[in-house]
C-alpha cells in the first residue's frame, strides 16, 4: 500500500495532530436553501 508506507515514513505527532484535526474539521456536505429560508424559519 504506497500510501500507508508515504504516510509511516512521514509521521511526526505534529503530522498525526494535523491529520486529526483535518478529519474533525471535515463534517461532510451540509446543504442550505436559497435566499436563507432555512435561517428566517428558525427564528
Amino acid at each position: 500500500m504506497p500510501n500507508r508506507d508515504a504516510l509511516e515514513r512521514v509521521m511526526t505527532e505534529s503530522f498525526a495532530n494535523g491529520l486529526t484535526t483535518a478529519l474533525y474539521n471535515a463534517p461532510g456536505v451540509h446543504w442550505r436553501g436559497e435566499g436563507g429560508d432555512q435561517e428566517r424559519d428558525a427564528i
